[in-house]
């Protein structure tokens, strides 16, 4: 098994942010796909080598799917569902951390729900800083 783009991913993150991705991954919010969250689980058992004699596909499925017969390309699917989370967890990490990018969306929110009072403190505050 190749390492896949979904495994550089999980390699990527330090030990913290699996621990948030896995609460992003559990908020309905987020995620309201169950077996996503199950071959996340299946595979951070194994981080961070991720060794490929422990992963094969067809583990993968049967941790998630139990004995339902192997189908190569819903476990595709599954995985590629996963990694467009992930994507989604880091652009909400950093925006999290980014202060300009939150007032920005702020205002953009505030104007377009003619919040006139929100959106004019968010300027005062902004103008102060």
């Amino acid at each position: 098994m190749q390492e896949t783009r979904l495994i550089q991913f999980l390699k990527s993150l330090n030990r913290s942010e699996v621990r948030n991705f896995q609460d992003f991954l559990n908020s309905p919010s987020f995620n309201k796909n169950r077996s996503v969250v199950k071959l996340f689980e299946t595979l951070v058992k194994h981080y961070p080598e991720f060794p490929e004699s422990e992963l094969s596909p067809e583990f993968q499925f049967s941790e998630v799917y139990g004995k339902e017969k192997f189908d190569y390309h819903k476990l595709k699917n599954l995985s590629s569902d996963l990694l467009a989370l992930g994507k989604e967890f880091l652009a909400f990490e950093s925006y999290k951390t980014d202060k300009d990018a939150q007032e920005l969306y702020m205002l953009k929110e505030t104007r377009k729900r003619n919040l006139n009072l929100i959106f004019e403190n968010i300027i005062r505050n902004a103008e102060k800083e």
